[in-house]
């Protein structure tokens, strides 16, 4: 929120530096230019950021420690990449040090696991933008293998699914792609990231209208609309846009198709979606909980005028859900075991959705 305050970070980082050097800690100045160089790249300072990652990988290559040196490769990766657009060979260099890092951290053993398993994804990932899609699927399938060795990271293991089900569509193993986002899909949910889901739900988008499915297709779409909104991704919405507008289209629905590819362009041209005051999300009562006997559950929210929606089967709720009325409780029999996720709508606006476990 402050700009000045990486400013700030730089300052301390090169007292602690000098601090360290004075001190001979080799370590410790390690560990601090790399976090400089973090700082530096936040403020497109790649030159500084090169400059001391060139010397973070000369220490803890003389120190041998092969985390670090990986943590260095990994970061100089990230500022050949930030550069990439301008500087196409800086994709080439980018995969090298990602090379090397991975390579590290695999000599490093069990402990650095996961970090080989997220530079496989950066691998994919890179790959995947430079399209060499053979590639990115053996990366991105050695670092879903490594996730499976670890506990926790659930929400990194899910954007390795999504960006191997990506890959899969490119691929044309349709198939394939939806069984990695379906995955994907869960995980995120799991860990209640809105922004993986509605990212997996416009890959699902695109993975049901190659299969011809157009009605699950446009579903899957107005769900991440729905999760953009909330989010003020407009970029994300007008992608999500672009492709069900092409859905309509392929599905006889000219004035659909039209309206998507408007509302599309206004988002690209800049235009913002309405701002009204955005509703307050959704509380449930009672309170979630493992009942042994049957409940009747209402929904409210403090801002009046708001429609509520809500889903009991795990996915997100849009303006096409179910909407709540306090004549119609929801009745669960016991023993409950369900997922109630609501949303509240009002002029547009959509608050986040609020998950409850009964």
């Amino acid at each position: 929120t402050r700009r000045d305050s990486y400013r700030e970070a730089d300052t301390f980082f090169e007292l602690a530096l000098r601090a360290y050097n004075s001190l001979e800690d080799r370590t410790g100045a390690c560990s601090t230019l790399q976090l400089l160089a973090d700082a530096n790249m936040r403020q497109n300072k790649i030159g500084a950021a090169d400059e001391n990652l060139a010397t973070a990988l000369k220490l803890s290559q003389d120190l041998r420690d092969k985390k670090s040196e990986g943590v260095s490769h990994r970061l100089m990766a990230n500022c050949k990449l930030r550069e990439a657009e301008e500087k196409p060979g800086n994709y080439s260099r980018a995969l090298e040090h990602l090379a090397a890092a991975r390579q590290a951290f695999s000599f490093a053993g069990k402990p650095c696991a996961v970090d080989e398993a997220l530079t496989l994804q950066s691998m994919g990932n890179t790959r995947k933008l430079l399209e060499e899609y053979p590639d990115a699927l053996k990366d991105l399938d050695a670092s879903v293998a490594l996730f499976e060795t670890t506990a926790g990271f659930t929400q990194e293991k899910a954007q390795t699914l999504l960006l191997r089900g990506e890959v899969k569509l490119h691929c044309t193993d349709v198939p394939g792609a939806l069984e990695d986002l379906g995955a994907a899909k869960t995980l995120f949910q799991n860990v209640a990231s809105s922004r993986g889901e509605a990212k997996v739900l416009v890959a699902l988008g695109q993975a049901h209208s190659d299969l011809g499915d157009r009605a699950s297709s446009i579903e899957a779409l107005t769900g991440a609309i729905a999760i953009f909104n909330v989010q003020d991704d407009l970029l994300g919405m007008a992608e999500a846009l672009q492709i069900r507008g092409e859905v309509h289209l392929n599905n006889y629905d000219p004035p659909a198709s039209n309206a998507d590819m408007q509302r599309c362009l206004e988002l690209f041209n800049g235009e913002q979606v309405p701002q009204g005051a955005k509703p307050i999300a959704p509380e449930a009562f009672p309170p979630g909980g493992g009942y042994v006997t049957e409940v009747t559950i209402g929904m409210a929210t403090e801002t009046t005028g708001c429609l509520l929606y809500y889903t009991l089967d795990g996915s997100a709720p849009t303006a096409d859900s179910r909407q709540f009325s306090q004549a119609v409780p929801i009745f669960m029999a016991a023993p409950c075991s369900t997922t109630l996720r609501m949303v509240a709508i009002k002029d547009g606006r959509s608050t986040e959705g609020r998950i409850t476990v009964y």
